[in-house]
């Protein structure tokens, strides 16, 4: 089994996962949430979530492809 995806949605989830790792190794060097190297990384990560999430809104209420 295979899960596919449209380019835009690919490309919005590798974005959306870099943004979380890039905030996850931030914390791993000490960073607090009061830090605003956090606050920017978060506001990067949540912009990037919600780009995620109506790309893929837009994805599912298109009639699906036909192969052939």
């Amino acid at each position: 089994m295979a899960i596919t995806a449209p380019e835009s949605v690919v490309a919005a989830s590798t974005e959306a996962f870099r943004a979380l790792r890039d905030m996850r190794d931030l914390l791993h060097t000490g960073a607090l949430r009061t830090d605003p190297a956090y606050a920017a990384s978060r506001d990067r990560w949540e912009d990037a979530f919600a780009e995620l999430r109506a790309r893929i809104r837009c994805d599912l209420v298109r009639p699906p492809r036909r192969r052939g």
